[in-house]
């Protein structure tokens, strides 16, 4: 037989490269004496996956992160700040939620395109309150704000847009929500409707009449107003027509503003009428 080798076996050197996180869970419990090894080796599997922060926080619970708002002293008008407060009210929260809400579904194009509801004036103050001490002079008011606790990093403009997205989308005849569909069918309808108002514009301007220095006579005011001959008008044909002219030329609103015929067309009206009432 051959001789037998005397060197030492070290059983443990496999195992000391491993750390605890490479060891089972659970391990099976020992083999009972004279029995059978039970079905179940160790804890349930979700005993087994549970978190182990347990104590203060509870079972399961997660430790409580430092909270890193920071507090806005946001200056407004009074009027805007009792819009918002309103709102927030009927809808159960406050008023920074409502920022909150409106920066994440509100794409900044869209909030960027409400005007900005601007800061208090100088005469727009809240209520003065009396000095302490029983003094006559009162305390001067203090400018309206809003106080909201929000993320670091937004301005008093981004505050107050946001506030004046959600003021209007809770009025129904400010703002509303539609779906593109809609949206595009009504943008085609805007768009020829301004086609069609072009082409009557340049119809109009084909057919209207020339201003014209000079004094105005008869025959020259009957034909602005659209008259052939001055036996077939009458004082009440005159308004009528001029009425129905005077919103073309309109400097402001008109179709074809001119501030030179809308003059015209009021020396016309007037001629006539006068040259009516005279000849009775």
């Amino acid at each position: 037989m051959p001789p037998t080798d005397k060197r030492t076996i070290d059983l443990m050197s496999p195992l000391r490269g491993l750390t605890l996180s490479a060891l089972p869970l659970a391990f099976p419990p020992p083999r009972p004496e004279g029995g059978t090894v039970p079905a179940v080796i160790g804890p349930e599997p979700a005993a087994r996956c549970a978190p182990s922060s347990v104590g203060q926080f509870g079972p399961g619970a997660m430790p409580h992160l430092r909270d890193s708002r920071v507090i806005y002293a946001v200056p407004c008008q009074a009027g805007f700040r009792t819009a918002v407060l309103t709102l927030a009210k009927r809808r159960g929260v406050d008023a920074a939620e409502l920022v909150r809400m409106v920066l994440t579904l509100v794409s900044p194009s869209v909030r960027e395109g409400i005007p900005d509801p601007g800061e208090p004036g100088a005469d727009d103050r809240d209520n003065p309150q009396r000095r302490p001490g029983g003094g006559r002079q009162p305390m001067p008011g203090l400018a309206p704000t809003l106080v909201l606790r929000l993320q670091p990093g937004l301005d008093h403009t981004t505050i107050r847009q946001a506030l004046a997205v959600a003021v209007a989308l809770d009025d129904p005849k400010s703002h509303r929500l539609v779906q593109s569909t809609e949206h595009n069918r009504l943008t085609s309808r805007v768009e020829k409707l301004e086609y069609r108002n072009r082409a009557l514009a340049n119809a109009v301007e084909r057919l209207s009449f020339r201003p014209r220095p000079g004094r105005l006579g008869l025959r020259d005011a009957a034909a602005m107003l659209g008259f052939t001959s001055e036996h077939e008008y009458d004082e009440q044909l005159v308004t009528k027509r001029f009425r129905e002219l005077a919103p073309i030329y309109h400097p402001d609103t008109g179709i074809l503003p001119c501030r030179e015929r809308m003059a015209l067309l009021i020396d016309a009206r007037n001629l006539l009428v006068k040259h009516l009432r005279s000849a009775r």
